[in-house]
């Protein structure tokens, strides 16, 4: 059976778009961190305030909230970060990128599912936030 492992393809970085967030949330029973908000609904006022300063569209706002609130979502009460590379094989993650498809995405994350040979240890590396996988080999230095 093969790996099949998150990454982003496009320079910028990995991230979750808000529907992504929300599909976990109501598809995988993901939960928001209540730790992470002062208080109740402050996520919503995050966005309705990038709304009207930058005048930019819910979607654009929601997408930039959600990337730039690490840890808002958690699965079985453990922290998600999303840009982790020990996460990418989470089969949560993975599911919502299959499900989505373009919509996973943000303006600045291309997400894709790249599967791999079943065994083989991989790593993710990445240059200005576009990535790759690969095969964890020996070096010495």
């Amino acid at each position: 059976m093969p790996q099949h492992i998150a990454i982003n393809t496009c320079f910028g970085g990995f991230a979750l778009s808000a529907e992504a967030c929300r599909w976990l949330a109501s598809e995988r029973g993901w939960v928001v961190l209540s730790g992470f908000e002062p208080f109740p609904g402050f996520i919503q006022v995050l966005v309705d305030q990038m709304m009207e300063r930058d005048g930019v569209d819910r979607e654009w706002a929601e997408d930039e909230v959600t990337r730039r609130t690490p840890g808002i979502l958690s699965h079985d009460s453990s922290l998600f970060d999303p840009g982790a590379y020990y996460f990418r094989d989470n089969a949560d993650l993975v599911a919502v990128i299959q499900a989505l498809g373009e919509k996973a995405s943000t303006r600045s994350s291309k997400l894709k599912v790249v599967e791999i040979p079943d065994g083989v240890k991989w790593n993710i590396s990445e240059y200005d936030g576009k990535e790759i996988i690969e095969e964890v080999h020996r070096s010495w230095r």
